[in-house]
C-alpha cells in the first residue's frame, strides 16, 4: 500500500492531480467499508435467522440477538427485515404456527402441549394466534385434517 501510495504521488505533476488521486482512493476506501459492513449485516442475520429456526421453541428477544451478533436491535429489525422480507417477530410466529400446524395434523398432542412445545406459555394466546395464522382454532384444523389457509 505504501508503495503503491509512493509510485502514484511521484507520477503526480502538481497538488490537483495528488488530491484528485486522493479524492479516488477514498471513495473506492468507502465503497469497500460499505460492502464489508453489508457482508457483516448479512451474516448476523443469517445467524439470527439460524438461531431462530433452531431455538424457536423459547423465549426470543430481538435485543438479546441483536447482542449476540454485536449490533443494534434497531439495525438488526431494519436488516432483518430488508434481507429477509419479513419481520423479526412475523419471522419467529410464522415458524412456530408452521411447526404447531405440523404437530396438530402429526400427532394426538394436546392444543395446550402443542403450545408450549412451540414456545408459547399462554393457551390462549397460541389459540389466538393460531386462528388469526389459519382462519380456523387449533382444534378446527386438526378436525380439517390440516387444510387452513393461511393470510
Amino acid at each position: 500500500a505504501c508503495r503503491t501510495f509512493l509510485s502514484h504521488s511521484l507520477l503526480c505533476r502538481d497538488m490537483g492531480e495528488v488530491a484528485s488521486w486522493l479524492g479516488e482512493l477514498l471513495t473506492q476506501m468507502c465503497g469497500d467499508v460499505k460492502k464489508s459492513r453489508a457482508k457483516s449485516i448479512q451474516i448476523a442475520v443469517e445467524k439470527v435467522r439460524d438461531y431462530i429456526d433452531a431455538h424457536y421453541t423459547q423465549s426470543l428477544s430481538l435485543t438479546e440477538l441483536a447482542d449476540m451478533v454485536y449490533v443494534n436491535p434497531n439495525y438488526l429489525s431494519t436488516s432483518f427485515k430488508r434481507l429477509t422480507g419479513e419481520g423479526f417477530v412475523d419471522y419467529v410466529m410464522k415458524k412456530r404456527m408452521n411447526k404447531a400446524a405440523e404437530l396438530l395434523q402429526k400427532t394426538g398432542l394436546s392444543v395446550a402441549e402443542i403450545a408450549a412445545l412451540t414456545g408459547y406459555e399462554n393457551v390462549r394466546h397460541f389459540s389466538r394466534l393460531f386462528r388469526k395464522t389459519w382462519d380456523m382454532t387449533p382444534s378446527e384444523y386438526r378436525e380439517a385434517g390440516g387444510k387452513g389457509e393461511r393470510e
